[in-house]
């Protein structure tokens, strides 16, 4: 039988402190983020909430809903890389 080991699905120490460390970098930008922010993002990506729902549960139109979410990913990527 010429078939191949199967790869280890399990991380390599190396990757879990990658993993770990990106994980702390991202909590902390998060926590820096403006609240109405970060309210948006978490509805629309952690609550899965439409566009339009996380416009009605923050009192906003949806237009101001999607350009928070896109405001704080912005701002994400530029504290973390």
């Amino acid at each position: 039988d010429d078939e191949a080991p199967a790869a280890d699905p399990a991380p390599s120490p190396p990757e879990l402190a990658i993993a770990a460390e990106t994980e702390r970098a991202l909590a902390a930008a998060m926590a820096r983020l403006p609240v109405e922010l970060r309210a948006a993002l978490l509805l629309a990506t952690q609550q899965g909430l439409a566009y339009s729902e996380a416009a009605a549960m923050q009192g906003v139109t949806e237009e101001t809903a999607r350009w928070r979410v896109y405001r704080a990913r912005q701002l994400l990527l530029e504290m973390c890389f």
